[in-house]
C-alpha cells in the first residue's frame, strides 16, 4: 500500500533537516550547529477506516534550543503547512506526534 501520510513525513523531515549541515545518522551529539532528525515511528489504521502515522524526532543539538516556526523550514505536505509538528525542540531532545489522519490513495500493484 501507498499512502499519502508517508510523503508528508518524507517532506517534513526533509524540511527540517535543511537547518543545518548533513550529519551522520550515529554521530555524536554536538553542542550546536547540527541538524533535527526525523523519523516515521509506525502507523495505525482509524475506526473511520483513516490512518494516523507517528513522526519522531531528535535535536542532535546539546546545548542549542531551535524554535523553528511553521512555515517554509517547517510545513507538511500535502495536506497544508501546520499539521501539529513541534515548532521547540529542546537540547538533546526527542519527541513524537501524529499529524491529521489520512486516507489510503491507492493499492500498490504486483
Amino acid at each position: 500500500m501507498r499512502f499519502l501520510g508517508l510523503a508528508a513525513v518524507a517532506l517534513w523531515v526533509v524540511s527540517l533537516s535543511g537547518q543545518a549541515p548533513p550529519q551522520l545518522p550515529m554521530a555524536p551529539i554536538l553542542d550546536s550547529g547540527a541538524s533535527i532528525t526525523g523519523a516515521l515511528e509506525g502507523w495505525y489504521k482509524n475506526n473511520d477506516g483513516s490512518y494516523s502515522i507517528l513522526v519522531g524526532y531528535l535535536n542532535r543539538n546539546g546545548k542549542q534550543t531551535l524554535d523553528i516556526p511553521v512555515g517554509p523550514d517547517n510545513h507538511i505536505d500535502p495536506g497544508g503547512p501546520d499539521q501539529g509538528q513541534p515548532t521547540h525542540f529542546l537540547p538533546a531532545d526527542s519527541g513524537a506526534f501524529s499529524p491529521l489522519p489520512f486516507r489510503k490513495t491507492s493499492e500498490r500493484s504486483g
